[in-house]
C-alpha cells in the first residue's frame, strides 16, 4: 500500500486568549529547545510536574480541530467528560484546556481547515464502553447527538437512531470530524473510555517495545488497543496516509523519564520521527515515534494519567 505523509494545514495565528493559545501546532512547532531542557518559553506555559508512577502509560489522544471548544463541549455533553484546564502560566492564567476522560486526556490543536475525515489509516476511531448500548443509543439520541454516516460499519439504524448494530456498536461524530464508537466491549474497561481501533495488520510488536514492556495483552492502562472486526481488506483501494493531520492526529504516551526512555527506544531499533521539543503550549517536553502503518505516537514527560 502506498503511505503518504499528511501535512497539516496552516494554523492560524495565536492571539490572546486561551482558545487561540490552542491554535499552536504539536510536534516541534513551537519553539524547540535542546533536548535536555525542561523549561518554559517566556509566554508558555509552566512545567507540568512529572513525579509518581515510572514507566510508560497511556497519556492522552490528540486531535486537529478548527474549533477545540466545540470538541471539548461534544465530549462532556454527550460522554461526561469534563473540560478541564491543562496548564497555566507563571501568572496562573490558563493557557491550554483539554477534556478529561476516565483513562486520558483529550488534547486540541486547531487547524485552519477541517481535517479530511477520511477513513483511511490504521487509527480507525477511538471509543467508550457502555454495558447498555441500546439504552445508551437513546438517552444519546435524546440529546441530539450527531451519528456517523452509514458505512464502515456504521448501520441504518444506528445511524437512525433506532438500535444499535447487532445490538452492540454505534458511532458518533465529533466536531472534529473524528468517529466516536460506544460499543458493549472488548477490552479491560467496563465502562468510559476504552480503546482505541486499530485496523488489522497493524504491528503490535511496535507498541511493546516502545511501552518497555507496560502494553499487556493490547492494552495500556485498561485503553485497549483492539483490532476486532475491522480487517485490513476495509483498507483496499484507498489511498491509505498516515494519521498526522487527520482528525484523531496521535495517541500519546507518558513516562517521568524521558530522556531515558527515547535512548531505550532507540536502542530497540525504532526511529525518531520528531525529536525531543518542549511544547510550551503544553507545558511537558515529547518526542514522536511513528508504527510501521504510519500511527503517531508521542511519549511526553509528564505524570502517569490521574495522578
Amino acid at each position: 500500500m502506498t503511505f503518504r505523509i499528511w501535512t497539516l494545514a496552516c494554523l492560524t495565528a495565536c492571539a490572546s486568549c486561551s482558545e487561540a493559545r490552542e491554535s499552536t501546532a504539536d510536534g516541534g512547532k513551537a519553539a524547540a529547545h535542546t533536548i535536555g531542557a525542561n523549561h518554559p518559553a517566556a509566554d508558555g506555559c509552566v512545567p507540568r510536574a512529572r513525579g509518581g508512577r515510572a514507566g510508560v502509560h497511556f497519556h492522552h489522544v490528540h486531535f486537529n480541530t478548527t474549533d477545540p471548544a466545540a470538541d471539548r463541549e461534544f465530549f462532556e455533553r454527550f460522554f461526561g467528560a469534563p473540560s478541564v484546564d491543562f496548564c497555566r502560566d507563571a501568572s496562573q492564567s490558563v493557557l491550554t484546556r483539554a477534556t478529561e476522560t476516565e483513562r486520558a486526556y483529550f488534547l486540541y490543536t486547531q487547524v485552519a481547515q477541517p481535517a479530511d475525515p477520511a477513513l483511511n489509516t490504521y487509527l480507525e476511531h477511538v471509543g467508550w464502553i457502555h454495558p447498555d448500548p441500546a439504552a445508551e443509543l437513546q438517552r444519546l439520541v435524546q440529546l441530539d447527538a450527531p451519528r456517523f454516516p452509514v458505512g464502515r460499519a456504521q448501520c441504518d439504524s444506528a445511524f437512525e437512531g433506532r438500535a444499535p448494530c447487532s445490538n452492540y456498536w454505534f458511532y458518533l461524530q465529533a466536531p472534529s470530524g473524528a468517529r466516536i464508537e460506544v460499543a458493549r466491549g472488548p477490552g479491560p474497561a467496563r465502562s468510559g473510555f476504552g480503546h482505541v481501533h486499530l485496523v488489522m495488520g497493524e504491528d503490535y510488536t511496535f507498541f511493546e517495545k516502545i511501552s518497555g514492556g507496560t502494553f499487556r495483552n493490547k492494552a495500556l492502562d485498561d485503553v485497549n488497543h483492539t483490532d476486532a472486526a475491522l480487517m485490513e481488506s476495509l483498507l483496499d483501494g484507498e489511498l491509505v496516509t498516515e494519521t498526522r493531520g487527520k482528525p484523531i492526529d496521535h495517541i500519546a504516551y507518558s513516562t517521568t523519564e524521558l530522556d531515558a526512555e527515547r535512548e531505550r527506544i532507540v536502542a530497540e531499533g525504532i526511529g525518531i520521527a520528531e525529536d525531543i521539543t518542549y511544547k510550551a503550549e503544553y507545558g511537558f517536553r515529547s518526542f514522536f515515534v511513528k508504527s510501521p502503518k504510519g500511527i503517531w505516537v508521542e511519549l511526553v514527560e509528564d505524570a502517569a494519567f490521574g495522578q
